[in-house]
């Protein structure tokens, strides 16, 4: 299919653009004197990500892997996480809705199942969900986050169930010494405010934190309007370097729309056609809550010992198709983990031991409450897990990384129906044509719930082992393999055949990280993934009745993914930063050869952030993601979608405690779509503008 709407520009449009930025920066950077920057190269490949309990140097890290910094934040053209995470190589956004509430990110091709093979961790609790809703963005304000971490592949040993396609890691800001007060405003197109005032305080023994946010936008789209309302606090006790303990508490309350999709005519058609929607009754209303308890004891000599408990609560009232529904979930989890640095034979290696355990109850009902044909799903998961893994230094420059991990998951599902016709005492008589049953009851049939309970359990386990070479000249070579495993979830049991059953996979991963002089560095990695029995979901026609209906299963030939991805970065001036990524991953079924469904095979990304005179700093990105194949296309007998291309741009002005930021989104207003089904297609926000301020007052106390 040739897009009709996008215009006669294209991807070099794009590049000629950030290179002509490019060319002008380096003409300013030469007249800027005095205002020109002083900042020190700081390489990415020694900042620090967190694997175990304690952060470990990036560039000993046997995977592939991303760090955006709490600058990368503030400079960025994002307004939420999802957009921020979208630019990294092989990270492809996933959206129908065009805001965080309903949008994601797959790794490396796991296409429409990826809300079950990537996990998003926040501060070490998980936050994807028990059903295929996978993690709810929205809950994690953007300027509340201090980094983030992606490491790409397998990562099972250590994160569990379902971290195939990678792990995203967020930390959210801890309260330091003294007052710290910030106060954000940002008003956008769409009728968008987002505010937020956070305020935290310590000294040698107590700390402290609290903060609110408030978010409402109309949308892009008709009935895709997003409002939402964030408090949170926290409150915490150390003592020396032994001892800390800390209570933090998250309240999480948004209500939305469902525009729901458009027809290829109307996304080919005008903004107004793609603006529409078919669907001006849905949306839904979501009540979350968390509450974690973390305990820290010990020192070096000693090894740390980590607990962590963890409760949280959702509530989910929607109307889909004219037809209301709810979803309940409770959880559970306690995260038990022990880590010790040893000196063996002159050499530094760390042990890593873990235990988890955690349950969940789990409800989704559609239709009125106590109404004839209202179908109740309920699942009751229980799961315990134990890891032990090592870092080990065998020479110098060689470190060898080893774990395995053991998992024990049981869910026990209850499909339950409203019916009109029970009978508690059936009695049969034969007839002439057959057998035939009566009600013996005295009260004759009545209203009930006819119940269809289920069981299943599984044990699975995963192994890891990785190389990394560091040479003297900063070149880290890594080579490593893993097994990964993802039991089905409520959602795709109760929607599935009937043997069901977990997928289970081998990864092999191949890089290198390098610098180059002080002003360069590259990282590039290679990978193979073999998936067998990999869960998937799709919709076909039921030919008797012409409706369409949508199933869960496990593949019955092998999945394999090959691909790689390539980040280089160059400080080419103390004002201006260059950096570029690309992504490829050739996701298919091995037998047939058939590309997965919505998984691009190239990716890339483009960006220059350059530092003005009077301390303004500008950046542009452009975001490319290449053609692929509607979601229900299985076979490829379809053509495929267009790819797209998105730039972005933000001015920000920063001097002491105030900060002042304008941007603008889609600058060439790319009409496009990450989530397309049966040509049925999810447009997101056409070019659209923001503006903010922002004030952070600190005093050492």
């Amino acid at each position: 299919m040739t897009n009709r709407v996008t215009g006669s520009w294209n991807w070099g449009v794009c590049v000629a653009g950030i290179a002509g930025l490019c060319s002008c920066a380096f003409v300013a950077s030469d007249a800027r004197g005095e205002y020109a920057a002083t900042d020190e190269f700081a390489p990415r490949v020694e900042t620090l990500v967190v694997t175990g309990m304690r952060e470990q140097r990036l560039a000993v890290l046997p995977r592939s892997a991303t760090v955006i910094t709490v600058d990368d934040i503030a400079l960025l053209p994002a307004t939420n996480i999802v957009e921020l995470l979208s630019r990294e190589a092989n990270l492809t956004l996933r959206s129908t809705a065009g805001n965080d509430k309903f949008s994601g990110i797959d790794i490396r091709g796991q296409g429409d199942t990826y809300t079950s093979n990537v996990i998003v961790m926040v501060d070490g609790i998980r936050l994807n969900a028990e059903d295929i809703s996978g993690a709810d963005y929205s809950v994690v304000p953007l300027d509340q986050i201090a980094r983030v971490e992606v490491i790409r592949g397998a990562n099972t040993v250590r994160y569990g169930n379902g971290a195939v396609g990678g792990v995203i890691n967020i930390i959210t800001n801890e309260p330091g010494e003294g007052l710290d007060l910030h106060a954000r405003a940002r008003a956008g197109s769409y009728a968008t405010i987002d505010t937020g005032l956070d305020a935290s305080w310590g000294n040698e023994q107590f700390f402290g934190s609290a903060g609110v946010s408030y978010y409402d936008a109309d949308g892009y789209r008709d009935n895709s309007e997003l409002e939402k309302r964030d408090a949170r606090a926290g409150i915490g006790v150390r003592s020396g370097n032994w001892f800390s303990a800390a209570l933090n508490a998250d309240f999480h309350r948004d209500e939305y729309g469902l525009p729901g999709p458009v027809s290829e005519a109307a996304f080919l058609g005008s903004d107004a056609d793609r603006r529409q929607t078919n669907f001006p009754l849905d949306g839904g209303e979501t009540d979350d809550e968390r509450l974690r308890v973390t305990i820290e004891l010990g020192t070096d000599e000693t090894g740390v010992l980590r607990a962590v408990g963890m409760n949280r609560k959702r509530e989910n009232p929607f109307v889909i198709d004219e037809r209301s529904g709810e979803i309940r979930e409770d959880s559970d989890r306690i995260d038990l983990k022990y880590q010790r640095d040893i000196d063996l034979l002159n050499r530094d290696h760390t042990v890593f031991l873990g235990v988890v355990s955690d349950q969940a109850d789990y409800a989704r009902r559609l239709g009125e409450t106590d109404a004839v044909g209202t179908i109740t799903k309920r699942g009751d998961v229980r799961h315990e897990a134990w890891f032990a893994a090592a870092d080990i230094t065998l020479a110098g420059p060689l470190q060898l990384s080893l774990g395995y991990r053991g998992d024990s998951f049981r869910l026990r599902l209850n499909d339950s129906e409203i019916s009109d016709d029970i009978c508690d005492d059936q009695v049969v008589f034969p007839g002439p044509a057959g057998d035939v049953t009566f009600c013996n009851d005295p009260g004759g049939a009545r209203m009930g719930e006819v119940f269809s309970p289920a069981q299943d359990s599984w044990r699975n386990d995963a192994f890891e082992a990785g190389l990394v070479y560091s040479t003297a000249a900063e070149t880290h070579w890594f080579l490593s393999y893993a097994s990964s495993f993802r039991n089905p979830n409520i959602d795709e049991l109760a929607l599935s055949d009937a043997a069901l059953g977990p997928q289970a996979g081998k990864h092999w991963d191949a890089g290198i990280r390098r610098l180059l002089g002080d002003t360069f560095e590259l990282s590039l990695a290679l990978f193979v993934v073999e998936t067998k029995a990999e869960i998937l979901f799709a919709i076909d026609k039921e030919l008797s009745t012409d409706v369409f209906i949508g199933r869960n299963f496990n593949a019955g030939e092998l999945t394999e993914r090959r691909g790689g991805e390539v980040d280089v970065r160059w400080y080419a001036t103390g004002s201006l930063t260059l950096t570029a990524n690309a992504g490829y991953t050739r996701a298919e079924f091995k037998g047939s050869g058939a590309t997965l469904p919505l998984v691009p095979r190239w990716t890339g990304g483009l960006s220059a952030q350059y530092v003005f005179a009077y301390d303004f700093t500008l950046t542009v990105t452009g975001n490319y993601v290449g053609t692929r194949y509607d979601g229900n296309d299985f076979s490829n007998a379809g053509s495929k979608l267009d790819a797209y291309k998105v730039v972005d741009a933000k001015l920000v002005w920063a001097r002491d405690a105030l900060s002042l930021s304008v941007g603008v989104a889609n600058l060439f207003n790319e009409v496009y779509a990450t989530s397309v089904y049966s040509s049925s297609y999810y447009p997101l926000p056409a070019r659209n503008f923001y503006a903010g301020i922002s004030y952070r007052f600190s005093a050492l106390g």
